[in-house]
């Protein structure tokens, strides 16, 4: 799991940029949210990987580089 600290004092923009960005990064995993006193304080990121019936290995980090 990957955390990022988001400094309390920065403009929503930024926040919601960093979100996005944790988000298209992900093909299977989760982005959760941490919020203290009304404001978002943490991000915590997991990927997943999946392996198929085959034995594949499906997800980010096992797609064959070209």
């Amino acid at each position: 799991m990957n955390t990022i600290q988001i400094n309390p004092g920065e403009p929503t923009q930024d926040w919601l940029e960093i979100v996005w960005n944790q988000v298209k990064s992900l093909e299977f995993g989760s982005v959760e949210i941490v919020i203290h006193n009304a404001r978002i304080v943490q991000l915590d990121k997991t990927e997943r990987l999946r392996f198929e019936k085959n034995g594949a290995v499906t997800g980010r980090d096992s797609r064959p580089t070209t």
